[in-house]
């Protein structure tokens, strides 16, 4: 593309082919939901590629401001790392009872997980403040106990500031002046010195 500084206009004399455009998120569909508890759809589970013993999850947020934001992380499985409880909460959240969970022989389908529903805690990830994203699954009852209280707690810190309350200090009273004028022509009452204010 050519530009003429002295001409203050551009030469629309110029071709590029765009491909591959299909498969490029606009920015306004490419969110990233803010801390928090949603419930959710899990959209697929997979074994990792790059990351041994691990299994990405993807998420789909279900209502609210950020319905249909997908979100994802890889959780590494119990034998890899001491994280046992992360996955119970994943199978609660999907909605497996304690005496299955517990049985000596506990073998999930993975296959059978995708478009369950499932309540999660998300939390975006920032190299700028050393923060990992964080996705964490709950069931129902401990789900609605941790979202209780985180979103009291964001009431909290989102709370506009008030302002302390002031000590109210009572007005002085005046105590009544008996002899008030001594000093302006011998002993005068209060009454008296204020009608000579006045006239004065």
């Amino acid at each position: 593309m050519q530009y003429s500084n002295n001409s203050g206009q551009t030469n629309p004399n110029w071709s590029f082919t765009f491909t591959g455009m299909d498969q490029i998120q606009t920015a306004s569909t490419n969110v990233i939901p803010s801390e928090g508890y949603y419930e959710a759809t899990l959209v697929s589970n997979v074994a990792s590629t790059e990351r041994e013993g691990t299994v990405e999850f993807t998420c789909r947020i279900e209502g609210g401001e950020f319905n249909g934001a997908e979100v994802t992380k890889g959780i590494k499985l119990p034998s890899h790392a001491n994280n046992g409880f992360v996955w119970k909460g994943l199978f609660q959240s999907l909605g497996y009872d304690d005496p299955t969970i517990n049985a000596p022989q506990f073998n999930p389908n993975p296959s059978d997980w995708n478009d369950q529903k499932v309540t999660i805690y998300w939390r975006p990830g920032s190299k700028e403040l050393s923060v990992y994203r964080e996705l964490r699954f709950y069931g129902a009852a401990e789900f609605n106990r941790k979202k209780t209280r985180f979103e009291a707690q964001q009431g909290v810190i989102n709370a506009p500031a008030t302002a302390a309350p002031k000590a109210v200090t009572p007005a002085p009273s005046i105590p009544s002046v008996p002899n008030a004028g001594q000093g302006l022509q011998g002993n005068m009452s209060g009454n008296a010195l204020l009608s000579r204010l006045r006239n004065n």
